[in-house]
């Protein structure tokens, strides 16, 4: 392996990602994740040829190369594929979140239309044991609701305990009772007196291909638009709150909103390594000459950094050798085929003229 490729590389992708001992905020890590994923599918571009590539498709991009080379059973490649699926899921995952948000300013936006209505979006609270971000606060002179947004699709049940699972994922669970009473202790502790005396928590899932079985039924559920038509009927039970005393409330919150920042969990170092090591193999296709024959053990073998270089190179000098050979014989073969071609189409056309007098003569001679 050219360990001068490895270092050229490193250097040229060094400090890009997110770095594992930082915190960022949400749209930090999406910005600086993309940046990585970006220069890596650019030096990939470079090697594949692929009609309309999209920098979120590199793992399957780099999959291609290195299968090509037989590369995809080694160590290096596969905590290499581990790395690129997580920053592809990190990115996806904080974007599907902020258009989930998106779509919730949407189906909210009617409501700001309405008196005595203001509505805050992505506030952050938090106190020495816990913190909470919160899509959307709706504080009304009739109340006030904290929307929690759900940009999930597919099947999804809300168990009796009020836990969301997810149809065919195991890995997606969310405890709506649990994070519903952390985020409503943290708006008593931040409003103390002023908190009003009708609190309500909703959730909405924003994604119109989500289908939604609650069995819970403590928490409303919804989808779309009708989230305002369950918002203002809740004025039936009396306005509490005068307008003025609204904006107390909105003042205080927006005072205590905090800036959240959260540890990436991406190892942008390891990828950078893992990734110049895999493009610095790639590039010395001599050195992993595979003789014909040989199983694709020995290929994954003759591809990983512990195999002895001089083994590698003795290798391909034997299939040069051999394919020599094969060439050699090759044309051996074909100069004898023409030769008794040859002497074939001579023997039978001798015969012929043989023939052909033995007819004239006796005819002659009768």
């Amino acid at each position: 392996m050219n360990s001068k490729r490895v270092t050229e590389l490193k250097e040229m992708l060094g400090g890009l990602g997110p770095q594992i001992d930082q915190l960022y905020t949400n749209q930090e890590i999406i910005d600086r994740s993309k940046e990585l994923q970006g220069a890596i599918a650019k030096c990939v571009f470079e090697k594949i040829s692929v009609e309309n590539p999209q920098d979120r498709d590199v793992c399957e991009y780099v999959q291609t190369l290195a299968r090509e080379h037989g590369l995809t059973d080694t160590e290096t490649y596969r905590r290499l594929e581990d790395g690129l699926r997580e920053l592809g899921y990190t990115i996806g995952s904080y974007i599907k979140g902020m258009k989930g948000e998106k779509v919730a300013r949407n189906a909210l936006k009617i409501l700001q239309y309405d008196k005595g209505v203001y509505i805050l979006y992505n506030i952050a609270l938090s106190d020495a044991d816990s913190q909470a971000e919160y899509d959307a606060i709706v504080v009304t002179t009739y109340g006030l609701f904290v929307v929690e947004v759900k940009n999930w699709s597919g099947n999804l049940t809300i168990d009796d305990k009020g836990i969301i699972h997810k149809e065919g994922s195991e890995s997606v669970r969310y405890d709506v009772p649990g994070r519903m009473n952390i985020k409503e202790c943290l708006l008593r502790d931040c409003l103390g007196e002023m908190f009003p005396p009708y609190y309500k928590s909703i959730l909405l899932f924003s994604n119109g291909c989500a289908s939604v079985e609650d069995h819970y039924g403590q928490v409303p559920v919804y989808q779309g638009g009708a989230i305002i038509d369950y918002i203002r009927s809740e004025r039936k039970n009396g306005e509490d709150l005068t307008f003025h005393q609204v904006m107390q409330i909105v003042d205080r919150i927006k005072e205590s909103h905090q800036v959240q920042y959260t540890a990436s969990k991406i190892n942008s170092q390891q990828i950078i390594e893992d990734f110049a090591w895999l493009i610095a193999e790639i590039e010395e296709p001599s050195e992993r000459s595979v003789p014909e024959g040989n199983s694709s053990s020995q290929a994954v073998q003759m591809t990983s950094p512990c195999y002895d270089k001089s083994k590698k190179a003795e290798a391909g000098r034997q299939a040069k050798r051999s394919g020599r050979m094969t060439k050699n014989r090759m044309h051996e073969w074909r100069r004898k085929r023409s030769l008794d071609l040859a002497l074939t189409t001579t023997a039978a056309a001798s015969i012929g003229i043989v023939f052909f007098l033995t007819d004239k003569v006796s005819r002659f001679i009768r």
